[in-house]
Formats: structure tokens, sequence, C-alpha cells
């Protein structure tokens, strides 16, 4: 009996640490056509962690998330800790597409949140090795893609930390 309790507790706890472990929640894909395999995180709120090999490796940021307004053809990001450093790349191109909005019971292009069009913008916002240590060391606070910022939830920042640091070991 003391023997089954031991074998259940152990289990018990080498759940619990899996559980805690952000690298196990790190997803490989490996494309053979592309030649590329990919590490990615689990989506936290506007960002993903990813990290791809194929000719060379590229660790980055996948921020997204939606807008009222218009932001074709621009550039600019920045990424905001805790501790009010920030990494900022002017550079970063970013890629604005509209939403379809539901219009009489069907589908058409919106240009205005009256209609329910909102724009979705989307940039890959490269840690070199220069940041590395900063991304993986500090809770992302804010982002920001253009001239619009997003706060992010403590606990996600705290979750991007842990996954780069995992994408940096891999």
């Amino acid at each position: 009996m003391r023997g089954i309790l031991l074998a259940l507790l152990l289990l018990v706890s080498v759940a619990a640490m899996a559980e805690k472990d952000p690298c196990r929640k790190i997803s490989r894909k490996v494309d053979k056509a592309k030649g590329t395999i990919t590490y990615k995180s689990p989506e936290t709120k506007y960002i993903w962690a990813l990290k791809q090999y194929k000719e060379d490796t590229a660790l980055a940021l996948l921020i997204h998330f939606t807008d009222n307004v218009e932001h074709f053809e621009t550039r600019g990001a920045e990424v905001e800790f805790e501790d009010g450093t920030t990494v900022v790349d002017e550079n970063v191109v970013i890629r604005c597409d509209q939403e379809k909005a539901i219009v009489a019971g069907s589908y058409a292009s919106a240009s205005s949140s009256e209609n329910g069009g909102n724009y979705i913008l989307q940039a890959f916002f490269r840690i070199t090795p220069e940041t590395a240590s900063v991304f993986a060391s500090k809770r992302i606070k804010r982002v920001r893609l253009h001239n619009r910022f997003k706060d992010i939830p403590p606990n996600d920042g705290y979750k991007l930390k842990k996954y780069v640091a995992c994408l940096m070991t891999r």
C-alpha cells in the first residue's frame, strides 16, 4: 500500500513539474517542401514566439492584433518591458489586411468599424543576438505596431519571456 502511494505521489509531482516547464509547450513543424524547421510557442495575447531554421536561423516574435484604422504600407515596431526598457525596430514591415464584414447576409469588404470592418496588423519582430538576453529575462509589458500600442497581460508577458528562453536553447 505504501509503495502504491509513493508511486502515485511521484507520478503527480512529475506531472506537475511538466506543466510548469514552458519548453514542453513549444511545438515543432518540419516543412520538407520549404526546407524549414519551425518551433513555435503557444499563442499569448497578441504574440507568438518563433524560431525558424532554413539557410540561417531566425528568432522572432509574431505580433498581431486588430485595429479600426488602416495601416497599409507602414513600418515600425517596439517592444516595451516591465522595467521600461524598450527594443525598437523602425524597419519592421507591417502587414495590414482588412477583415471581411457581414453585410446584408453576404460577405463584403468594409472600410469602417460601423460596418464591422477591422484591420489585422501583423509583423515579425526579429530578436537579434544582441537583444535575445533582454527578451529571455524581462517580462514584455506592451507592444507597438506603427502607431498603435497594445498592453500585454502580465501573465502572458511572463510566459513569453520563458518561451523565448526555451527557443534560444533549440
